[in-house]
């Protein structure tokens, strides 16, 4: 059972990342909300309640990518946003900051994911 162990435990990483993998729904909602939040006129915040679900999730193409999705919209006043889906969050790609934290992240996982498979490997070799 010793040697198992590493591969449940990646087993159980990929199985939350799949689990709370973001759907287009939810991104065209939280979108929407973020462009409601960041206006005070009331006729824009109604318009865009009214129209701006049809609008977001028409201009948005979406990419799964099984644990995370990647969102790619074009709006007028904001074109070629970019945003990754993960963990259940969005994280906007418009800086070059948050890209190198995603990348960050994914390399993270893939080393830890590594290590933890040579040891079950080396594991099951001695035993």
């Amino acid at each position: 059972m010793k040697k198992y162990i590493g591969i449940f435990i990646i087993m159980f990483i990929v199985l939350i990342l799949v689990i709370t993998n973001t759907k287009k729904t939810d991104y065209v909602s939280w979108l929407k909300e973020k462009a409601i939040s960041q206006t005070n006129n009331g006729i824009e915040q109604g318009s865009i309640e009214l129209l701006g679900g049809a609008v977001i999730d028409s201009s948005t193409k979406s990419y799964n990518c099984i644990i995370f999705s990647v969102y790619s919209t074009n709006l007028p006043n904001n074109p070629n946003l970019v945003v990754i889906g993960i963990l259940g969050n969005f994280l906007p790609m418009s800086t070059n900051n948050n890209l190198h934290i995603f990348i960050i992240y994914l390399a993270a996982i893939s080393i830890i994911s590594i290590l933890v498979l040579s040891f079950v490997i080396r594991e099951k070799k001695i035993t």
